[in-house]
């Protein structure tokens, strides 16, 4: 029993991939938060753009 316990404590198998999915989590979560700060911001300028093209 505690062989296991050792072995599920001290294992780093799959270490790597459960880091790059945290960095991944924190970077598309950071993305949120300026998308959703930003928002308004990013409507004028999309608007903008589309605006200067001349309609047909």
């Amino acid at each position: 029993m505690f062989n296991a316990i050792k072995l599920f404590v001290y294992e780093e198998t799959g270490q790597g991939v459960t880091e790059y999915a945290l960095i991944i989590l924190l970077v598309a979560m950071a993305l949120m938060v300026t998308i959703v700060e930003f928002e308004g911001k990013l409507w004028a300028l999309f608007n903008k753009i589309i605006l200067a093209f001349p309609l047909v």
